[in-house]
Formats: C-alpha cells, structure tokens, sequence
C-alpha cells in the first residue's frame, strides 16, 4: 500500500464570508454617504504640431500633413494632498496615435523627480485619432515607404516636445488642485460598431459584423468645486478614432475631438477628457466623412449632458494605484525566407521585411516577447479602474465585466505603451489583422502567444483587491469542507492510500514542501499571496516535526518569515535553500531553536513578475548541481558570490549554493520543474500541463 500525504486548508470560509459581508455593508451604505471634499486640479495645453509632419494610424498617406483642422490637446487630472495617506496621482489623456512606452517612462521620471509621484500613480491615455502626428518609437513601421532623414527629425522633434508639455500639463494640474467632489456613473453610446467581418468563423476582412460583440457602455466622471461648478469631466468609450479615413491628411481629433470641444462649447469652463476602451476591434458608423465626426461628436456631448443631470455615485477617495510590466510572449518567428520572399516582391511592409534580415545577419536576435505594462487604480471600495496597454480588443471588457463587478469597474485601453494589438484566444481560432497583419507595422516578427489573455487576467487579478470581484467569480470560488470530508474526495488507485498529515493550525497557505535526513518537513508558507499583508512580504518557511512517529506531524515551528512571495525550498547542508520573487537564498539554525538566525542572498535581481510564474522548483540533479524552473523570471541576475549577471530569458537555470556558480538551460517551466529517478527532466507551463525535456 502506498501512502499519499494531504495538507487541508480551512481559512478560505471565513475570508469569503467577510469580504462578502464588507461589500454588503458598503453598498447597503453607499446612498447614504454625502460628497467629499478632496484636493483635485485640471489643466490643458495645446500639442498642435507647428509644422506639416507625417501623420500616423494608415499607412498609404505618403506625405507629411496638409494643414489642421482641429488643434490636438494634452489634459490632466491631479488627485491628492500628496502625503502618504493620500498619495498625489496624475492622469493624462492627449489627442495622439498612442503614447510610446519611452515617453511615458520619461514623463514618469521627471515627476518623480519633480513632486515624488509613484510610478503606480501616473497614468498616460491616448484617444488613437489616425489624425495626429506619427511619434518616435510608436508603431515604427506604419507607412509604406521609408521616412526621409527631414521627416524623422521632425517626428523626433515633435515627440521631444510632446514630453515637454506632457510634463508641463502635470505640473499645471497639481498647482491648479483646490477642494473638489468627485461622482461617476456610466452612460451609453452606440455608434461603434464590431469591425471584423467573419465567414465560416474565420475573418474576411473590415466592415460591420452585425452580431460581433460591442461595449456600449460610456463610463463618467464628474469633477465638482466646492461650490459645486463643474470643473472636469473624464469619460470612456470603446471605439476606435477612425470616422476619417486615410484618404484624410489633416490634423484632427477624429470623434474624440469633436467630442471634446463640443462638451466644452456647451459648459464653459469645464474642461472634457476623453479615454479609449478597449475598442481595438471597434468602428465608428457610419465613418468617412467630416460630418459622421460631428455626429459622433454630438452624440457623445448629448450623452454626457444627460449624465450630469443624474444622482451619480460620489467618491469619498483618491486612486490608490498599482503597476507592473510583464512580458508577453511571442509565438516563434517564420523563417529568413519568408522575410526574403517578401522583399523580392517589394510590397508593402518589405522595408520591415528587410529590417528583419538585416538584424538576423547582424546576428542580433529577434524579439521574443512583447513588454506590456498594467496599471489599476482604486478609488476605495466605490471605483476600480484598469489601465492597459496597446490595442486592445472588446473581449477584454466582457471578460473583465464577468470576472469583476462590473457596476465598480472602468477599464481604459492605449494607455502607458502601445507596443501592438492586444487579441483574445477567441481571435486566435479567427486570425486576421488584430492577430497577425497588424504585427509588421509594430515591428513584430510574430503573433503574441495564445496564452497572452490568461496573463494579463492574471496580473489585473493579481493588482485588484478580492472586493472587487464579482458574484459570479465569488460563487465560483469552492465552499470549504471539513478536512476529515476533504480527503474522501481525492480519488487514488487500490495501491494508494491517503493520510492527513498537517492541517490548520500547524501550517496555512503551503506551495511546497521537502523533507530533511532528521525526518522533519520543510514548507513554505505564501501567506502573503496576492497583495502581500498589509502592503508589505509575509511569506514564511515553517518545520513540522512528529514527535511521537505515528506518521503524523504534530508540531510546528515558524523558521523564518517575511518573505516576498516564496515558492520553494530545499534542505543543503546544515540550513535550507529558500526562493522568494526577486532572490534565493541561504538559511540557517546555529544555535538549534528551530529559527533561522543566519541568512545569506546566494542570487539577486529576478524579475518578481506575476507571483504565480516566478522562478521555482529547486531540484537536485544528477550532474549534482541545483536546478530551478524559470517562471517567467525575466532579465538579468547576479550571483553574489562571483559577482557574474546572466540574462536569464526564456530558460531555466542551474547553480552551485558552495560556489555561486550558476548556468542556463533550456526551458522554460512556467510552475513546475522535476526530475526522474533515470536524469529526466519535465516541465509545463499554461497550454502544456506536462513535457520532457529531450536534451
């Protein structure tokens, strides 16, 4: 008979009954709180290019600009005291093709240096009109032919001054902050229309796709000064700025404009901000002609003149924001000679054709992933809001709208990078131009992986508290069962047996465990999964002892703890090898009181990333090295012994703790990595729960 061990855990009830029990109380309070008075400021300035330059978002225009139409502007909100109770925030929306990752990490910089805003704190949105000025660094291969020299001087001295003034609305915003309320509610518009035409389940090409799914909500936000002026609204629509096509060489806002300056025209003295959602797949209709830009515009205008005479919901606090950036992964690249064969044709998108090999025989490598920054904020327990990067498709809102409360959520697309469209599996099995023709024009040499939904999910569900979740997500979370019950439900062969060896309150939150040549197990405890406690690391290694050998632990001792999110351990000598999200290090007991009081950081400086796919699995192998699993744990790290820097990349990774010496392997194992009795080795990762590593 073999035996299985079980570790049962019971602190989920209590934790879902009290989040269910503090949303309830919140709603069931929510018409009864008055507006609060908090420290806001708003500011605008022109970002009207001075000079013809070439436009962005079609690629057929192939001269600079004939003239402007409509100014483009920059807006900002500034939210807080700025102490650490209330944290300053800035949000940006301009009139822009997009906002390229550099120039928001630059905007960034100098407020952090300027006013100490967190990066967490600053969100960039752009309203992706196809009517403004190309910028240095965003979709760099959208026109046909080659820029000239003159052209890319211009587009780097506008993009220059775009920061400058960026900068500058921030700042004018933050001195302009004076005693505000804020209230939100969500409107509806109905214009954009699903633009991916499909037949036999497969995409034909642009138009209108009657049944296609569509976000029609226009998400609202009122800024009030004390003495109850309107001085800002900020709204949200999920539809791309495309009503002027590419026959169009002008500078204009598109429908965002026009919506602006209406609103604007209509209330004097309130300023009108305008954000995207996630309209990647979304088109205005009708479109094509100036006056669809004033329908658009107007309809917009009317919507919000209807939301202000509403009872909108009031926000009693500022964001409180998270960000981090992950890496999405690209699918493996096509051959050199499909590159060759388009540049024999000289096509369009053959000078990025020719980039590619150009890289290739300069033996630099291509790009293997994309970097995709996700931003949140929440306004207390009243307002989540996600901001994501790139293009991204209306799957994205539905999916969110389910996995969270949607009458608490607004989520704005284009915003901090558009490094390139962001699909849905769902448009995977389709294809078409969110999926692959629109990558050549981001200088992509491929897709972004099927599994690019499932990580950006994991990371905004990482980044939003547990009440934000919705019912639905909540239902679907299992009801907890006694342990004695719980073991009755796994299902082993004849030959097994399962045991109960440790329960609550001996160990909570266990992710691994090894055992030592005393016969005591080691566990690792994430008990500060997903947000940390209290803000801060509360991971822990604990030693469970059987006193009595009756194959039943039954005592417990805390060895170390405040960790960031460790993942695993494994006993080395006279201490444990521990990793945490951004180290592994070296633990030890000297004094024989089960606590550590010797800890030494072997490697430092993996990217923490998403706490699910950190590096992990320490594994001893047959060449008597440690082996660990990569994660995701993008970048470089060091060895503090020998001082070396390995980038780490997609593979997995080997080390000596003696010595610091440590290498690369092939890989990568996303949550997983072990060895058989005979040296072979497997991993998995999401798609592929189980693989064998060949060599």
């Amino acid at each position: 008979m073999r035996t299985i061990l079980a570790s049962a855990l019971a602190v989920v009830p209590l934790l879902l009954i009290t989040v269910l029990c503090s949303r309830a109380d919140e709603k069931s309070k929510s018409g009864e709180r008055e507006s609060t008075q908090l420290p806001i400021g708003v500011a605008s300035i022109d970002i009207t290019p001075k000079k013809p330059i070439r436009l962005s978002g079609y690629g057929n225009r192939d001269t600079p600009s004939d003239g402007v139409d409509q100014n483009l502007n920059a807006k900002a909100i500034a939210f807080g005291a700025g102490s650490s109770e209330e944290p300053l925030s800035v949000l940006i929306t301009l009139d822009a093709i997009g906002i390229p990752g550099w120039v928001s990490k630059e905007v960034s910089k100098r407020l952090k240096e300027k006013k100490g805003i967190e990066r967490s704190q600053i969100a960039i949105s752009a309203s992706h009109t196809h009517a403004a000025p190309s910028l240095k660094g965003c979709i760099p291969f959208m026109h046909v032919t080659v820029l000239t020299e003159e052209e890319n001087q211009t587009i780097d001295e506008y993009t220059n001054s775009l920061i400058d003034k960026l900068e500058q609305v921030a700042l004018e915003a933050i001195s302009a902050r004076g005693p505000s309320s804020l209230s939100w509610g969500k409107g509806e518009l109905k214009f954009a229309g699903n633009r991916r035409v499909l037949e036999n389940g497969k995409w034909k090409g642009f138009g209108t796709q009657e049944d296609g799914p569509v976000d029609h909500t226009m998400p609202f936000l009122r800024i009030d000064d004390e003495t109850g002026k309107t001085k800002a609204i900020f709204i949200n629509y999920a539809c791309h700025c495309t009503t002027l096509g590419g026959n169009y060489n002008h500078i204009h806002g598109d429908w965002a404009g026009a919506a602006q300056e209406e609103i604007e025209k209509r209330h004097p003295g309130t300023t009108a901000l305008i954000a995207i959602g996630c309209g990647a797949d979304q088109n205005p209709n009708p479109r094509g002609e100036m006056d669809h830009v004033l329908q658009h515009g107007k309809s917009v205008a009317d919507e919000v003149d209807r939301m202000l005479k509403q009872d909108l919901a009031p926000l009693t606090a500022i964001p409180i924001g998270k960000y981090h950036q992950i890496e999405l992964p690209l699918d493996k690249p096509v051959g050199r000679e499909v590159w060759e064969k388009q540049v024999s044709k000289n096509e369009k998108g053959s000078h990025f054709a020719k980039a590619i090999i150009d890289k290739i025989d300069r033996g630099e490598k291509l790009d293997t992933h994309v970097n995709y920054p996700i931003q949140t904020w929440t306004f207390g327990e009243d307002l989540a809001m996600i901001f994501l990067g790139g293009e991204v498709v209306v799957d994205y809102a539905h999916r969110f709208y389910r996995q969270f409360d949607p009458d608490r959520l607004w989520i704005n697309a284009y915003t901090n990078d558009v490094p390139c469209y962001i699909p849905t599996r769902r448009l995977y099995e389709e294809g078409g131009y969110e999926v692959d023709y629109s990558m050549v024009y981001y200088g992509k040499p491929s897709r972004l992986s099927p599994e690019t939904e499932d990580y950006i999910s994991d990371e905004v569900t990482k980044q939003l508290p547990h009440s934000f979740y919705s019912n639905t997500t909540l239902a679907n979370i299992p009801a907890p069962i006694k342990k004695e019950e719980a073991l009755t439900t796994i299902q082993v062969p004849d030959e097994f047996e399962v045991t109960l060896v440790a329960a609550e309150p001996l160990v909570m939150d266990p992710v691994d465990i090894a055992w030592d040549t005393k016969g005591r197990l080691w566990v690792v405890e994430m008990a500060d999964y997903p947000t940390g406690i209290e803000g801060k690391a509360g991971g822990r290694v604990r030693i469970l002892e059987d006193n009595d050998n009756d194959g039943i632990f039954d005592e417990s001792h805390l060895f170390l703890d405040q960790l960031k999110y460790p993942n695993s351990v494994f006993p080395w000598r006279d201490g444990i090898l521990v990793v945490t999200a951004d180290s592994i290090l070296f633990a030890k007991d000297t004094d024989g009181d089960c606590k550590s009081d010797s800890e030494e950081t072997l490697f430092t400086g993996f990217e923490s990333g998403n706490a699910q796919h950190q590096l992990g699995s320490l594994q001893w192998g047959l060449d008597n090295w440690i082996h660990v699993g990569n994660g995701d744990s993008k970048g470089s790290f060091t060895s503090t012994k020998t001082g070396e820097s390995i980038d780490l990349g997609a593979r997995d990774m080997r080390f000596r703790p003696d010595t610091g010496e440590v290498s690369a392997l092939s890989g990568k194992a996303q949550f997983g990595l072990t060895r058989d009795d005979w040296g072979n080795w497997f991993g998995c990762n999401n798609s592929h729960p189980w693989w064998h590593y060949a060599l």
